[in-house]
């Protein structure tokens, strides 16, 4: 059985409903395990900063959405240069 980095955190932008909740999957130690989670943009901020997680996107697993969607829906709810600001990445 392999060994999970319980240090590594991930977060997946999933969406955003029409109320202005952002929707996302978040993940230790393996990403293809995942809760999903609701947090208006300045609760998943914090969230965000406080788990010092990096941010993956749907065709990281395989998925059919291309990896542009996370960039496109990050820059849409005011996060500066996508997901790169927010994991720390310059």
């Amino acid at each position: 059985m392999p060994k999970v980095d319980l240090g590594k955190r991930h977060v997946r932008i999933m969406g955003m409903t029409p109320n202005g909740f952002l929707q996302f999957e978040f993940s230790i130690g393996d990403p293809a395990l995942a809760v999903e989670l609701v947090l208006r943009l300045p609760a998943f901020r914090e969230f965000c900063a406080a788990n010092a997680v990096t941010f993956i996107g749907e065709a990281d697993h395989g998925l059919s959405a291309p990896k542009e969607t996370l960039g496109s829906l990050a820059r849409s709810v005011g996060l500066r240069d996508s997901a790169q600001e927010m994991s720390g990445a310059s």
